[in-house]
């Protein structure tokens, strides 16, 4: 299934630039070719229908900050997270 579309297909094959695989994971890189001609684009979830991503706008996470300058948070205040996939 691709999100946010809701479009399904099939896994058709698994290609890297030197041979087929049965299967992939990080980091690997690997070209998907689907059984149907859907647009996936940049930022596309393809997913397993069992295994729905949880949407959510909670988070807890971990910043490792690098300038010399010491990082000032306040409570009230909102920061751009972008994702990076």
């Amino acid at each position: 299934m691709v999100l946010p579309s809701g479009f399904t297909s099939a896994v058709k094959s698994i290609d890297t630039m030197k041979e087929s695989l049965d299967m992939a994971f990080p980091p690997q890189s690997v070209t998907l070719t689907l059984e149907d001609d859907i647009d996936i684009s940049r930022g596309d979830m393809i997913i397993c229908p069992d295994n729905l991503p949880v949407a959510g706008q909670d988070i807890t996470l971990m910043i490792c900050w690098l300038n010399e300058k010491p990082m000032r948070p306040a409570a009230n205040t909102r920061s751009n997270i972008p994702h990076v996939m």
